[in-house]
């Protein structure tokens, strides 16, 4: 389903023994692609629709908005307060301003759906 397709090989170290994991990146254009195959809508048409989406949200969590998406997930902006921090080359205290990030928590279904077929995945 997906064309192209970024492998990002990481190695990790478990019980002494060394695991090659395999994580492999899917773009935009790849959503792009299947949800144009799977709804017959174009690539162009798809990819209007998905900035369109991505757009959305921004401009919801830049309104102050929190979204929330029934079985995958909800997006908030949460303030991190002004704090001191320490260079770590320096060592020289340095204030951090307040500021605003956006965040993603995933949802109870959709983070179970993913680690069971993970799961199942692993054990065939």
């Amino acid at each position: 389903m997906v064309q192209s397709l970024t492998f990002n090989l990481i190695d990790k170290k478990f019980d002494g023994f060394k695991q090659l994991i395999f994580v492999v990146t899917v773009t935009k254009a790849d959503i792009v692609g299947i949800i144009a195959t799977r709804t017959g809508l174009t690539k162009q048409e798809t990819e209007t629709v998905v900035d369109g989406f991505i757009q959305t949200i921004i401009e919801s969590l830049k309104s102050g908005e929190r979204i929330e998406i029934r079985g995958f997930g909800t997006f908030n902006v949460r303030k991190k307060n002004k704090r001191l921090a320490h260079n770590p080359r320096t060592g020289e205290k340095v204030l951090i301003k307040e500021k605003y990030v956006p965040t993603f928590k995933i949802s109870k279904e959709f983070k179970a759906v993913v680690s069971d077929k993970l799961k199942k995945g692993l054990k065939s």
